[in-house]
């Protein structure tokens, strides 16, 4: 636990009295994260910005992976949508009665990229409307050339 806040306080080379010195965090708090008795995850987030600030890096690089996505919904072009976390994101579609299942066969957990994500899900329900407008067609033009 803690894997990254570790390796930042490593590269640092700072004791952890010293990161508390610095940020005003308390050294029974750091000590917590670094035994991994605390998730830093859990933490207030001024605590984890003076600490990413005390080690010269970002918020986003000093916390734990977590699936950001994990039961967001939501409605895009009139299709719902709704993400889980398993090994990979999985987003699934509901359009009308039809439900589609796409694994995107990654790991959508780090909050620097929350702004990608949101086009993510309308590329991928674009992609599930195109797919679904051309099988529309191949159908309709087999039907009349039998």
């Amino acid at each position: 636990m803690n894997k990254f806040f570790n390796q930042a306080l490593e590269q640092s080379n700072l004791s952890m009295y010293r990161l508390s010195k610095n940020t005003g965090v308390p050294y029974s708090i750091i000590n917590d994260l670094v035994q991994g008795k605390k998730n830093i995850n859990h933490c207030e987030a001024l605590v984890v910005a003076r600490l990413a600030a005390g080690l010269h890096t970002t918020v986003y690089e000093i916390m734990n992976n977590y699936q950001i996505l994990d039961k967001t919904e939501g409605m895009y072009r009139g299709i719902r949508y709704r993400w889980n976390a398993d090994s990979t994101m999985i987003l699934t579609l509901r359009d009308g009665k039809t439900t589609t299942t796409i694994d995107t066969g990654y790991r959508l957990d780090l909050p620097g990229r929350l702004t990608l994500y949101q086009a993510y899900t309308e590329l991928l329900i674009n992609d599930y409307l195109e797919r679904k407008d051309f099988d529309q067609f191949v159908e309709k033009w087999s039907s009349q050339n039998e």
